[in-house]
């Protein structure tokens, strides 16, 4: 008697851990890309995590023009951004209410006005690699693109993609992307085509940031979809100052990969 009522004790709290681990197991943090496109700002620091000996001291940098992830709990959490240069002042300080489990955090703008674009990715596109995806389907570098040079004027995107197998004379086909693009504007998730056939070892495209309304070129970026970046996500995001065309500030793109 005293054996049956410890072995369903034993059964009971079995039952019962396996469940706290359960649950424990469900997402209980969202993760959040932190991009620097902050002009002037060669680097920042990021406390977006729940550890108690967290100093600025010991954070890694995130340098301009460059993404990266942290993870913060699945509640209202503080997210707080300084300069590498001067941690004494916040660029970010501000509470972000996280429920789901992807967003991202654009640092932007320019001193002493710095801007952030907060966005709860709720489109972000789910690519599986672990089932057999026919030829057919190979088209799985998704792009999006987000203007965030402070002041630039709408822009739209273009896309010339060479004609494979090269014809004499060549060609090439152009499309718009994307049209309309404002100051803190983001895209849509496109797919761009990274089959590769033949003597083919990657597909390389132009993008241009062309003025919405002249449709000026003011910027060029040469893209490869190639084995590196095939079934990813990557964003092309738009730095710098228009009318800039060298150093650290000048006007351009820049990739944010996901995953």
């Amino acid at each position: 008697m005293n054996r049956t009522i410890i072995s369903l004790a034993l059964i009971i709290l079995l039952f019962a851990a396996c469940k706290k681990s359960n649950n424990n197991d469900i997402h209980l943090n969202s993760d959040i890309m932190v991009v620097n496109t902050a002009i002037g700002v060669p680097s920042i620091k990021v406390n977006a995590s729940t550890a108690n000996n967290f100093t600025y001291l010991k954070a890694t940098m995130v340098n301009y023009g460059i993404g990266t992830f942290y993870y913060v709990p699945r509640t209202n959490f503080n997210v707080k951004v300084v300069a590498t240069s001067d941690t004494t002042t916040f660029l970010v300080n501000n509470t972000f209410k996280f429920n789901q489990i992807l967003y991202t955090l654009y640092i932007a703008g320019q001193a002493p006005v710095y801007d952030t674009l907060f966005r709860a990715e709720t489109n972000f596109p789910i690519i599986k690699t672990d089932v057999t995806i026919p030829p057919s389907a190979d088209s799985v570098v998704n792009i999006r693109f987000v203007n965030l040079s402070p002041n630039s004027v709408p822009v739209k995107i273009v896309k010339i993609t060479p004609v494979y197998p090269p014809v004499t004379p060549s060609q090439n086909v152009t499309t718009t992307e994307v049209d309309n693009l404002v100051y803190k504007g983001i895209s849509n998730w496109k797919p761009c085509d990274a089959r590769i056939t033949g003597t083919m070892t990657s597909r390389a495209y132009t993008f241009q940031v062309q003025d919405a309304s002249t449709s000026a070129v003011l910027a060029t970026f040469s893209f490869t979809a190639s084995s590196t970046n095939r079934f990813k996500n990557v964003a092309l995001v738009i730095k710098g100052l228009q009318g800039t065309t060298s150093g650290t500030n000048a006007f351009g793109l820049f990739a944010v990969n996901y995953f």
